[in-house]
């Protein structure tokens, strides 16, 4: 069965055929296929990261000296930043932080870490930027995340996720990535 991506309706028959049984499987294969930096990429330019990153620039203030980008995927919020600010990564995937080194130039700050136990010192940096992150937490997870969160930034906490719509089951799949 094929579809257009770009029909809902299409998308929601062909998922809908999907036995229950197999989604487990089929989540861990897409799992580890969007785990792959230039696909990862690719996903995010798809699912509208340029609107993102143009409402993220606007937030963030003229005199910000530092960002750190929580769940940083491959980095893409570097390149929105002036050189002269100061730009920590952290991310749980090895994988995506591949994908940062090779766009980067060496030197730049990245933590293989977790967003719910941020190995940083409280109020160390101007903003905290955190996309897309929430939704693969648990509410305990999310609630560690959010005073993390908090507690390194001096200035302001940048937060945007994805709603879900239960009975879209598009939307359910793109939640479960």
């Amino acid at each position: 069965f094929a579809c257009d991506v770009t029909d809902r309706e299409s998308v929601d028959e062909l998922v809908d055929q999907v036995p229950q049984g197999d989604w487990e499987v089929i989540m861990r294969t897409i799992h580890r296929v969007a785990a792959n930096p230039t696909v990862y990429d690719w996903i995010q330019r798809l699912a509208g990261y340029r609107v993102v990153a143009s409402r993220i620039s606007a937030c963030l203030g003229s005199e910000m000296t530092s960002v750190l980008d929580v769940g940083a995927g491959t980095g893409a919020l570097y390149e929105l930043l002036d050189s002269d600010t100061s730009y920590i990564w952290l991310d749980e995937d090895p994988q995506k932080l591949g994908g940062f080194r090779s766009r980067v130039e060496a030197g730049c700050n990245a933590v293989l870490g977790d967003a719910t136990r941020i190995g940083l010192q409280g109020r160390v940096v101007d903003y905290v930027v955190c996309v897309n992150v929430a939704h693969h937490l648990s509410d305990r997870g999310f609630a560690r995340m959010v005073r993390e969160l908090a507690r390194v930034a001096r200035k302001q906490v940048l937060f945007l996720d994805p709603v879900v719509k239960p009975r879209s089951p598009l939307s359910r799949i793109l939640w479960a990535l």
